[in-house]
């Protein structure tokens, strides 16, 4: 019987890599690259700063900070984030 090796690095690229393919942000939509087509209309790789961060918002609750359905919560929400980073 072999042990496993658990490269950290590794593990943490597969549990990142499946989280933003499968996280829930909104009505029908799993994943970044999904939700940046349908939000923005671009891909993932296109997006802003803001765009980003809009997401970061909803993840937590997309019916309560969306980005379509609670426009101004979502904002408020991303000014928070770009607040916090910016202590840093």
């Amino acid at each position: 019987m072999r042990a496993h090796s658990w490269d950290s690095f590794s593990l943490f690229s597969r549990c990142s890599s499946n989280f933003i393919n499968t996280v829930y942000l909104g009505p029908g939509t799993h994943g970044f690259e999904p939700a940046s087509q349908w939000y923005f209309h671009k891909p993932f790789k296109q997006l802003g700063e803001d765009d980003y961060i809009a997401f970061v918002a909803c993840i937590l609750n997309p019916e309560l900070f969306g980005i379509h359905n609670q426009p101004e919560r979502n904002a408020e929400r991303v000014a928070r984030i770009k607040s916090l980073v910016r202590r840093q």
